[in-house]
């Protein structure tokens, strides 16, 4: 694993959910968010860059490097199928809209040692 990205909106291809309808304001709030989380993982000598992603897709993205955190709202839109060999957490709607990666840190440790990835 090299890295952690996190789906709050989609702003390419056919799907394109908002966080807020406000790209300035997505953009904002899903960087809070990122920086939350990256904050935490720094102090936990957990080394991993953690960013937005604006252009996922369930085709383009299958990579075995990435930690995928997604918006529930969005991942209910895949099927099972198309999502079941990427590497993703999904997180409610509102923790995203308020940025509070808390509820997952423990969630995030135990993937990552799950799939063997912790550094």
């Amino acid at each position: 694993m090299k890295e952690i990205k996190v789906v709050g909106d989609i702003r390419e291809g056919k799907f394109q959910p908002a966080l807020t309808g406000n790209p300035i304001v997505d953009t904002a709030l899903i960087n809070q968010f990122c920086d939350h989380l990256s904050d935490w993982l720094t102090a936990h000598h957990l080394a991993y860059p953690v960013s937005a992603e604006h252009a996922f897709s369930v085709t383009d993205n299958a990579n075995d490097d990435i930690l995928y955190i997604v918006d529930k709202q969005i991942l209910s839109v895949f099927n099972a199928h198309e999502v079941h060999q990427m590497h993703i957490l999904p997180v409610d709607h509102q923790d995203l809209l308020h940025a509070r990666p808390d509820a997952y840190f423990d969630a995030i440790v135990v993937l990552l040692k799950s799939l063997a990835i912790t550094k």
